[in-house]
């Protein structure tokens, strides 16, 4: 596990070592192995997670290691746009973590911060990755 130290608290970030071999459930979905969900995140599914995203997800951004200067800077950059606002965090995630930026870890994250989420959404975006 990862630690980074924000406003003198560790914050925790996801590693695919750490999750190998524990299930991802989705809510009103299907279980994944991490393995299956181990693929880097492209732009495209940045784009629709930023969909699925309301109430608290600035959280997310900082168990994922970044600090909450680029979580305000990502709120100020698009301050009518939470969505744009989500985006532009997610994007700054997956340049800082490149290989680490997986499926597996945002939804990881996402659900260790109980942010505001449409599983739903979620389930729509996976569903379409796995059929291509």
């Amino acid at each position: 596990m990862d630690f980074n130290k924000k406003h003198g608290e560790e914050k925790e970030t996801y590693s695919p070592k750490r999750l190998k071999g524990v299930a991802v459930e989705i809510p009103g979905g299907k279980t994944y192995s991490p393995e299956e969900l181990q693929y880097l995140v492209s732009d495209a599914e940045l784009g629709k997670m930023s969909e699925t995203l309301g109430r608290n997800w600035q959280l997310i951004g900082l168990s994922m290691g970044l600090e909450s200067v680029d979580i305000e800077q990502c709120e100020e950059s698009n301050p009518r746009s939470i969505q744009l606002q989500v985006y532009e965090m997610l994007r700054r995630w997956k340049k800082e973590n490149s290989e680490r930026a997986t499926m597996c870890a945002l939804i990881q994250a996402i659900k260790k911060n109980n942010a505001s989420v449409s599983w739903r959404k979620v389930n729509d975006i996976l569903n379409e990755h796995f059929s291509n």
